[in-house]
């Protein structure tokens, strides 16, 4: 709730504290000592430590992966956490890598229309953006809004979210008036 509320000093003690708890009475590969060392990397992303982050990220995966399997639901929110905080730091080729294998396998696991697969999506195409790669990431933008409407609605955050980063794509790539049009359709 307090990482919600952008109060991320305070969530960090709180995650921190929760994690140095965990880390004794569970275990450090214990996956309720994992997912509170995710929460704790995302709140470091959030404050632009992203060295933080990444090291915390890359060891629930590490954990994950080993605790519970590649193809595990909770591993791959790790590789995608992961590779938000590549994305944050520009290192968009190592990004792109991680969240195509990413969405092979939550694609494979949850199917595509599950709300982790459009994430993934989502950043990807957020990736492409970001190197100058205006098509692919168009392609993806323009798959994603769609999908998610069909499985949230199209009031859903995660939905406006999804047509607000396809109006982008379109506006970078100077398609101004459909990038008006687009994101009310």
């Amino acid at each position: 709730m307090l990482k919600c509320q952008h109060k991320h000093v305070e969530a960090a003690g709180i995650y921190q504290q929760t994690l140095q708890l965990r880390e004794e009475l569970l275990g450090l590969e214990h996956p309720d000592t994992v997912t509170t060392m995710d929460n704790l990397a995302e709140v470091h992303k959030c404050q632009d430590r992203h060295i933080e982050a990444e090291a915390m990220h890359k060891q629930a995966l590490q954990l994950r992966d080993k605790v519970l399997g590649p193809a595990h639901p909770d591993t791959l929110t790790s590789m995608n956490n992961l590779a938000e905080v590549l994305n944050c730091q520009c290192r968009y080729v190592e990004a792109e890598g991680m969240l195509q294998q990413t969405i092979q396998l939550r694609e494979k696991v949850l199917g595509l229309e599950h709300a982790d697969t459009l994430t993934s999506m989502d950043n990807l195409a957020e990736a492409f953006k970001c190197q100058g790669r205006y098509e692919e990431a168009e392609a993806i933008h323009q798959q994603t809004p769609q999908l998610r409407e069909k499985v949230l609605g199209l009031v859903h955050p995660d939905t406006l979210t999804s047509l607000n980063s396809f109006a982008d794509v379109l506006k970078w790539k100077g398609k101004d008036a459909q990038a008006r049009f687009s994101a009310l359709e």
